[in-house]
């Protein structure tokens, strides 16, 4: 969201209003309904409606005008009335409106998405918009599409009934609270001159600024908010445009062959490069300035060897807008969820927690000021994932409080194909960010050695399958390495789903 909520589609209905393309942010914590409130008004969302399911939640923002007339009839979030209909499993939703609108939702385990319950011109948008979040939910089902659920029209989602579908307004200060604050404001000026002379005393004053000092505590929560404010959390968005710009990454171009590439956050944004070798002789530098990608940048070092750079917009949020989960929560829930997929990585490590460094604020003689022992403490804990291109779309949808430092992809034409290995790895290195936790040492998750006893105070290594039932296949690593096609054939690292002649299926 850019500073504000969105403004939603509102279609009246004979059991309360629908409304469509509100904004999702997932909530994380024991006390993410208190920060929902928070993330509303900061927003400026006038009605808020929260999704929840087994382990997850999110809360849906949206700004509607007070005088508008569908907000009369019990407005309802459509995709939490898609989500009460399918309280399980991941199932996407598009569906034709009015006026010529497609709408998009996605739920996974009865919880709307991040970015989806939204609103395209045209149902190409839509249906690339489901592509999308597919790659982050291998196992997503499109409603309606061929041994499939039915899909749910208009109809059906209006006649979802349940008051805890209904969409919330978000608390304003009231009318009553703003004349009762007018009136002791009045009451302060007119008397409170007198009383301040009758027990006039010499009250603690910082000379420099005319105000009465500040407390340990604020000082400290500004500092907290300026190192906050420095931090990007890549999460859900981030990590997903980061994989899908290694799956959309050209293998060969007019003879060149990608030899490796790496993405690093800028800002918000991600700085990319690439480095490509010169495979055949018929190979050079004015076909390939002539068939490389728009906004790519190249600098030929040598006369085999040209380095591509470009720039990747958007996926990161400021990390003082968020609330991460606890380091407690985080060593039962989330380090379980990469146990269950450690067998398709080679290395998924999780370091120690440590505390955010925080520069300390200092008084008025230089001195730093101690930190309350009573304030809650941010934490980091280094992450470093490494395994093939094909395993990355499991990460991005329990990725949500990833700050990544590196995205490296390396290509091997000698590494042997397995569940773990692939030609093309993928590295990615970073902190999770979290509150610290006033318990013992996190512990390490490692694919490839049996697990050590709990609260050891090692590492705890666990390798689990994550294929199920059935065998773990490496389907494409077969194929011979080197350069895909002729000299002005384009190849790239494919995607489920969108393989054709020019693209390579993603290994």
């Amino acid at each position: 969201m850019n500073g504000r909520a969105g403004h939603p589609l509102i279609l009246p209905h004979e059991r309360g209003a629908l409304v469509f393309g509100m904004d999702w942010v997932p909530l994380i914590g024991p006390r993410a309904r208190h920060g929902a409130y928070r993330l509303a008004r900061r927003y400026r969302a006038t009605h808020l409606s929260f999704s929840e399911g087994a382990g997850s939640a999110a809360v849906g923002l949206a700004t509607i005008s007070s005088g508008s007339a569908s907000m009369r009839e019990a407005p309802r979030a459509a995709a939490r009335c898609l989500a009460h209909l399918f309280p399980s499993g991941a199932v996407a939703l598009v569906l034709e409106m009015p006026g010529g609108l497609f709408w998009f939702a996605a739920i996974h385990d009865g919880v709307v998405v991040t970015g989806t319950d939204a609103l395209y011109g045209d149902p190409v948008a839509a249906r690339a918009a489901v592509e999308s979040v597919g790659r982050a939910f291998p196992q997503l089902v499109l409603l309606g599409a061929p041994n499939a659920p039915l899909a749910p029209d208009l109809s059906a989602l209006g006649a979802t009934a349940g008051e805890h579908l209904s969409l919330t307004r978000v608390p304003r200060i009231g009318a009553a609270v703003r004349v009762a604050t007018f009136l002791a404001l009045v009451v302060a000026v007119v008397t409170g001159p007198k009383w301040l002379w009758q027990h006039r005393g010499p009250p603690p004053v910082d000379s420099a600024k005319g105000m009465p000092p500040p407390t340990p505590e604020a000082d400290w929560a500004r500092a907290e908010k300026a190192a906050l404010k420095a931090r990007v959390v890549h999460g859900i968005v981030g990590t997903r445009l980061v994989i899908d710009t290694f799956h959309d990454l050209p293998i060969a171009v007019a003879g060149w062959g990608l030899a490796r590439a790496e993405c690093v956050p800028e800002h918000f944004d991600w700085r990319c490069h690439a480095d490509y070798r010169r495979g055949i002789a018929s190979g050079d530098n004015d076909t390939l300035l002539h068939r490389v990608p728009a906004g790519w940048h190249l600098a030929f070092p040598s006369l085999d060897r040209v380095t591509a750079n470009w720039r990747v917009s958007g996926g990161g949020a400021a990390l003082d807008s968020l609330i991460p989960d606890t380091a407690r929560r985080n060593d039962q829930f989330l380090l379980s969820q990469f146990q269950a997929l450690s067998s398709a990585f080679a290395q998924l490590d999780f370091g120690r927690s440590a505390a955010l460094p925080v520069a300390p604020p200092r008084d008025g003689h230089g001195r730093a000021i101690s930190r309350p022992a009573r304030l809650p403490r941010r934490a980091l804990r280094p992450v470093r994932i490494a395994g093939p291109l094909r395993s990355a779309g499991l990460l991005p949808s329990i990725s949500s409080f990833m700050e990544w430092s590196r995205v490296r992809l390396t290509l091997d034409d000698r590494r042997r194909p397995s569940v773990a290995s692939s030609r093309f790895m993928i590295s990615f290195e970073g902190v999770l960010h979290e509150y610290e936790s006033l318990s013992e040492p996190a512990a390490t998750v490692t694919g490839g050695s049996p697990p050590s006893a709990p609260g050891a105070g090692g590492i705890a290594r666990v390798r689990t399958s994550s294929c199920g039932p059935r065998p773990c296949v490496d389907a494409g690593n077969a194929r011979s390495p080197g350069i895909v096609g002729s000299p002005e054939a384009v190849a790239t690292v494919g995607r489920a789903g969108r393989r054709d002649g020019s693209r390579a299926r993603a290994r």
